[in-house]
């Protein structure tokens, strides 16, 4: 733990609040979605702590994030019990129960959050984390009907920040026990119209330019150009290759070729896995 604010505001999470909001814009830009941040969680199974360091793109809310950590009492956790939580919330969107939500509010003036946790080895988890400066629950609808849109961003952000999250998770800097929270994670269950954005297919533009990012087989980032892209899509849907190249007005056998690359980039071995791969990144 930093000894000071000052010393904490001369540090490189604190400096990065910058690239990270430059790197989050299309997400306010497009989606009004004020705040992002990733929270990596270290499991230190002999001092029975949870050590964590977070990216935010906020070094206003990150100066609140440092004042709890520092006069907010912590307790000690069953981490057997948390890490069973995490693999029951892993690769879901979840928001915060009405307590935590309360919690938020009163403590960082932040609203409508939306937690996704993804695990990377046996002992360390990231979390990343959409919120809102707005109580307007039109958010939480947009939550529920657009995870596609979230999942892109998500790795959108993974290949943008690469550089940040490699020093990030190189020198943990917050070390004490999980902070103390009321209640756990719950579902998002929200009753009512979804908010209707008009920027959906300019925030994909955006994010995903001239190529598309994917995750392959072994969870890699990997870029796949867009013509390769729009036959693996077609594909995830049931069509042939012949279709596919009526469809597209390329051969069959440029399908095929694409297919075969794209196994390759993908390091799968058969159509079987392809598909499965497909299927796993919501295509």
């Amino acid at each position: 733990m930093f000894e000071s604010k000052k010393e904490f505001q001369k540090s490189f999470l604190y400096q990065s609040c910058n690239d990270m909001a430059e790197i989050c814009k299309p997400l306010k830009n497009h989606f009004d979605i004020d705040y992002f941040a990733v929270q990596f969680e270290f499991i230190n199974w002999e001092t029975n702590k949870i050590e964590n360091v977070s990216l935010w793109n906020s070094s206003t809310k990150f100066d609140i994030f440092y004042d709890y950590y520092k006069n907010i009492g912590n307790y000690k956790i069953d981490i057997t019990t948390t890490l069973k939580q995490y693999h029951s919330y892993h690769s879901k969107f979840l928001v915060d129960t009405p307590e935590v939500a309360a919690f938020a509010q009163k403590n960082y003036n932040i609203f409508n959050t939306l937690r996704k946790t993804e695990k990377i080895n046996n002992e360390e988890w990231v979390r990343y984390c959409f919120a809102t400066s707005s109580n307007n629950p039109k958010y939480l609808n947009f939550y529920l009907n657009n995870q596609d849109l979230l999942n892109k961003f998500i790795l959108y952000f993974k290949d943008r920040a690469a550089p940040l999250i490699k020093k990030a998770r190189s020198g943990p800097a917050f070390t004490e026990e999980m902070t103390k929270q009321p209640g756990n994670n719950a579902r998002v269950n929200v009753v009512g119209a979804t908010q209707n954005f008009d920027s959906r297919s300019e925030f994909i533009k955006v994010i995903e330019s001239k190529h598309q990012r994917i995750l392959n087989k072994n969870g890699k980032i990997v870029s796949v150009p867009n013509a390769e892209m729009e036959c693996l899509k077609l594909l995830a849907r049931g069509r042939s290759a012949k279709e596919i190249a009526n469809l597209l007005n390329i051969s069959p056998r440029t399908v095929e070729s694409n297919f075969t690359i794209s196994k390759q980039r993908l390091q799968c071995f058969s159509r079987k896995d392809l598909l499965d791969i497909l299927e796993k990144n919501n295509l």
